[in-house]
């Protein structure tokens, strides 16, 4: 994983989208809470939970295929239910409250993926796995699935022009994701897939459009947000108007 990065950072400084500064604050602010202590602490929290997966399992619906079948299927199904997971909370004010903390970053790098709030990441968690019991997948392809995902979600939050062609239509690549997050609402409310834009296409939502379309827009949501780690969670709990 760091030597993925890595080599993401590297390209990052090679071929970039936008040229920026390396070590701001919203940088750092985002390595040390977010990357650093919060991604250990809930990798620690939840590791008993996923050691627990394959006890859990009394359903065998996809267990009897071989590990590539059960691949596909499981992680054709996750993708789905991410899809309209994603696209709900993007029109819920509740669920948004949660999620807007990841989209409140100005700038789009391979950092901006670990800014999360915890009970975003808590459901989503939550969530797969009991999919993953229901499913009955092993516990091997669960893993390759969640490093997966993992890998690609570094990729395509990472400032690098580097363009897929047509493989877009299978995977959401960086230049369809960083426009999901531009602050302008139309924007935001596309290119909800997590590693597979097929539903997107399929749904209607897709939105990949000509660099010079977006080049100058801004990321983030539109309003100010809080700095530092502590007043973005605390702001997540304000009142609504």
């Amino acid at each position: 994983m760091m030597l993925f990065i890595l080599i993401i950072i590297i390209m990052e400084r090679i071929i970039p989208y936008k040229k920026t500064s390396f070590l701001k604050f919203d940088f750092l602010n985002d390595l040390l809470w977010y990357m650093i202590l919060q991604t250990i602490l809930l990798s620690h929290y939840f590791f008993d939970y996923w050691e627990s997966l394959p006890v859990l399992h009394h359903y065998k619906l996809v267990s009897s295929y071989p590990a590539y079948v059960q691949f596909i299927i499981t992680f054709l199904i996750l993708e789905f239910i991410y899809y309209w997971y994603h696209r709900f909370i993007h029109n819920s004010k509740y669920m948004w409250r949660f999620h807007e903390l990841h989209h409140s970053s100005p700038e789009v790098n391979w950092l901006s993926g670990f800014r999360n709030h915890a009970m975003d990441l808590i459901i989503g968690v939550i969530a797969t796995t009991l999919i993953l019991i229901l499913l009955g997948a092993d516990i091997e392809v669960a893993i390759l699935i969640g490093s997966i995902n993992n890998f690609h979600g570094i990729w395509k939050h990472s400032n690098i022009k580097l363009k897929i062609r047509f493989l877009q239509y299978f995977f959401v690549s960086s230049e369809m994701h960083r426009c999901h997050h531009l602050c302008d609402i139309k924007s935001q409310k596309s290119n909800y897939g997590n590693t597979l834009s097929i539903y997107d296409w399929i749904f209607g939502t897709a939105y990949y459009p000509d660099e010079k379309e977006y080049g100058d827009k801004p990321f983030g949501i539109g309003s100010e947000y809080p700095k530092t780690f502590f007043m973005q969670y605390l702001h997540v709990f304000r009142s609504f108007k």
